[in-house]
């Protein structure tokens, strides 16, 4: 983590998660979505609603999703950083 004089500089646009956090998709035409926390697989969902309980130590991550159908798959990714 990079700092200045002592203390750590964290991007403004960067999401601060406190505690744990409960990620939800929002998702149609979707049968499996998995949910990874720094490229490792933590869970995985087949019914909607499609959510997962991110529980992890402080500092930053890297949470992946993945969502599939029959024929498609999709992607999303965000940097989150959790503070205790």
């Amino acid at each position: 983590m990079p700092s200045i004089f002592g203390r750590a500089f964290i991007q403004v646009g960067i999401p601060r998660v406190v505690g744990w956090s409960d990620v939800k998709i929002n998702a149609t035409n979707t049968n499996r979505v998995e949910f990874y926390l720094d490229g490792e697989l933590q869970y995985t969902d087949d019914t909607p609603p499609f959510e997962w309980r991110l529980d992890t130590s402080p500092g930053f991550h890297t949470i992946e999703v993945m969502a599939y159908n029959e024929h498609n798959a999709s992607k999303a990714i965000v940097d989150v950083f959790v503070i205790i």
